[in-house]
Formats: C-alpha cells, structure tokens, sequence
C-alpha cells in the first residue's frame, strides 16, 4: 500500500526542476496561466451574450431560458465520451484544439452583427457549440494535471485552478460590464478569443509530452461502462459521489428560488443582489485559498464532509432573513459568501481525491462518469425548487431544501469518506 508521496513513482509527472510554490513547475505555471485567462474571457462572454438576447433581440424569459439551456446541454452530450478520448494520451492536444476551434468560432457573435444576421438562432447555436468545446476542454484538463504535478501536490494545483474559477466568477460580469459599456456586446464577445488563443499558446509551450495509448478494439460504449464501474467500486470515490450529487440537487433547488426570494419578497434591489453575489464569488476564493491547510488538518475525507456542513448551515440561513434592509442585505451576503467557500472547498478535495485513488491511465471515464452524474443532476434540481416553491412558497422551499442539505451533511458521517484521513492508493496504474 502506496501514500500520496509514494504515488508519484507510478505516473509519469513532467520534470519538477524549477519548482516553486507559487507556480509549483514550469509546465503547470503555463497551464495555470492560460486557464485562468480563458476563464475570464468565458465569463466576458457568458455576460455579454445574455445582454445581447435581451437588449438588442429582445428575447422573451423563455428565450432566455432555452439560451442557458443550449449553453448546459453539451454536458450530458459530451461528457462521458470526452472522458474516453482523454484516456488515449491526447489531454493536451484535446485542449488546444478545444481552444483554438473557440478562439475563431465566437468571432461568429460580431460577425453575424456586422453582416445583419444576427437572430437568437445564431446565439443558440454559438452557446451550444461553446459549450461542447468548453465540456471537451475540462474533461481533458482534469485528467492532464496530474501528468504535470506530483500527486502530493495536487491538492495546491486544485486549489489555484479553482481559485482562478473564483475569481473569474467575480471578476468577470464586472469586467464583462464595462466591456460592453466601452465596445458594445458583440464587440466584449470578440475579446473572448484572444484570451482562447492565449490558452491554446501557453499549452503549446508545455514541453512535458503524454504516452497516448490506442482501444480500438473496445467500443466507446464499454469504455463509458468502465468509467461508470470503476466509480461503483472504489468506495471513496462511490461515497463522494452521493455526497457531490445530493449537495448538488438541493443546492439547486435553493439557488433557483434565491434571486426571487430578494428580489420578490424581500424587496433587494437587482443591482445590490448583483452585489451580493460578486461577495458570494470572494468567499469561493477564500475558500479555494484555504483548502490545503485545513484539509491537511482534518484529513481529505473529514474536510469534504465538514465542507457541506458549512454549506448546508449557510443555506439554512437564507430563509432567516425577513428583509431588504441593510442588515437583510448584509445576511444575504455573508450567508452567500459562506456558502460559496465551502463550494469551492468541496470542489478542491473532491478532484484531488479523485485524481488520487483513481489510475492514471483510468482518469477520463473516471471523471466523465462522475462528473456526467454530480451536473447531470443539476437542472432536476432546479426544477424540483421551482416546483416547490409555487406549491409551498419560496420561503419554505428555502427551509426544506436547507434542512436536507444538512441531512446530506449528516449522512456523509456514516460513509468511508469519514475515515479518509490521507490519500492511500493500493494500485494506481492499473485500468478500471
């Protein structure tokens, strides 16, 4: 039986010489760059686009609704496949691919403008296709950094990769903003491309090169199957998953009903609640930020259930909030905020965990399985809370879904998760 350090002589991690602890190594610092560019560049256009619908096509909330749904739909198309194909050793070329196909395809935005076909047919059909490139993208990353880092240093690279996420997250309707108020929406849409085609460039720089490995003889079909068994059979790995997917359901259900609850019955103002999310973002950096010392202390497994602790508590306390005032504004935002931190710590821990216990060679239908559940569940989620909230209220809708994120909390105590005090690996270069 292998730990975490002793894990880094059965993969083949680049070359560690120039080590720091910012940037960890050359190749993961050029990784970790165009990462964090292209995030905040999709941010850019995830603000700009929506504002595009509904100022100048004047897209009814249906149409608004079917846009963010062309956006997600790629996930339940592509995921589990783009899992396979980052399993052949091809996780780099995935992603420059993935970013230069986005870089030159969302120049269709101000093009279609300029050229007066601009409808929302046009914007559905860039969302999806943005959307499929970007599920490639992440299923391919996920599994490629740990060829770049040492396993026992996963846990920091997960921790800037997410903090990046963050930041992008509430950095960029904000920047995205002003971007539209200097240049026009489809103007702060074709900004987007540089930072893809940054991306693309600071990956073809990494010298570190993948074994790719050939499956002809087995149908994409049963590799799926493969990833989706190896995931029933790893205990960790299963216990996280009922933990991630039932977090994941309930907090969707809460976040559906939010912006109606401040909005509606409490009386916030749009533009202050667009506030009280940008703080939401800030807790997720935090939280991103101290991921590594505290899961060090609690153990990797104990730190993911203490994180959906915090998460359940935080969303119980939406509903104690009774009004729009100063101070109901500032217990949205701190509520918010708490919330996001342990999102983001969840997040952290459940890639290491994964990248950890899971072979090498297995980790693309490892994390196309999982991932293709722990989302997959999202909109459901979603529907059941806005179902909820006209049959109970929005209020009760809040408390209900509150009390069962704590009972998902509790449950996650009577798991394996509990007693993963450190990452063991028992094989970790066999296949599913």
């Amino acid at each position: 039986m292998k730990t975490l350090e002793d894990s880094a002589g059965s993969f083949t991690p680049v070359a560690q010489g120039r080590q720091s602890r910012l940037f960890i190594n050359e190749a993961f610092a050029l990784f970790w760059t165009g990462q964090t560019v292209s995030t905040l560049g999709a941010q850019v256009t995830a603000f700009a686009v929506p504002l595009l619908a509904a100022i100048t096509l004047h897209a009814t909330s249906l149409q608004m609704g079917l846009l963010r749904a062309a956006e997600f739909a790629p996930f339940l198309v592509f995921t589990l496949p783009a899992g396979v194909w980052a399993d052949y050793g091809i996780r780099r070329s995935l992603m420059i691919a993935a970013n230069l196909v986005r870089g030159v395809f969302i120049t269709a935005v101000p093009l279609a403008v300029f050229l007066g076909w601009m409808h929302l047919g046009v914007l559905y059909i860039v969302m999806f296709v943005m959307g499929s490139l970007k599920t490639v993208f992440e299923m391919a990353y996920q599994t490629y950094v740990p060829e770049l880092v040492t396993r026992q240093r996963l846990v920091n690279a997960n921790s800037k990769i997410m903090m990046s996420y963050a930041l992008g997250q509430s950095v960029g309707p904000g920047f995205g903003g002003i971007m539209v108020e200097l240049l026009g929406a489809p103007m702060a849409v074709l900004t987007d491309a540089t930072t893809y085609f940054l991306s693309a460039f600071c990956l073809f720089k990494i010298k570190h090169r993948e074994v790719q490995t050939q499956r002809q003889r087995e149908s994409i079909f049963r590799q799926i199957g493969q990833g989706f068994r190896f995931v029933a059979e790893q205990r960790h790995i299963r216990s996280l998953l009922w933990l991630v997917t039932a977090n994941n359901f309930f907090q969707n259900a809460v976040m559906a009903i939010l912006v109606l609850y401040a909005t509606r019955d409490l009386g916030v103002r749009p533009g202050l609640f667009g506030i009280t999310v940008s703080v939401g973002g800030l807790g997720a950096v935090m939280g991103a930020v101290g991921a590594e010392q505290l899961g060090r202390r609690f153990g990797p497994g104990p730190f993911v259930i203490l994180s959906t602790t915090v998460v359940a508590v935080a969303a119980l306390c939406f509903p104690l909030v009774h009004t729009g005032d100063f101070f109901g504004v500032v217990g949205l935002a701190a509520a918010y905020f708490v919330l996001s931190a342990g999102n983001s710590s969840i997040t952290v821990f459940s890639w290491t965990i994964r990248q950890t216990l899971t072979p090498n060679s297995a980790l693309g239908r490892m994390n196309g399985a999982f991932r293709f559940l722990v989302t997959g569940i999202m909109p459901f989620g979603a529907l059941f809370g806005g179902w909820l909230g006209e049959t109970i209220g929005i209020r009760s809708t809040l408390t209900v879904s509150g009390v069962a994120l704590v009972l998902v909390a509790v449950s996650g105590r009577f798991t394996p998760l509990m007693k993963l005090k450190s990452l063991v690996v028992t094989d970790n270069t066999g296949t599913p």
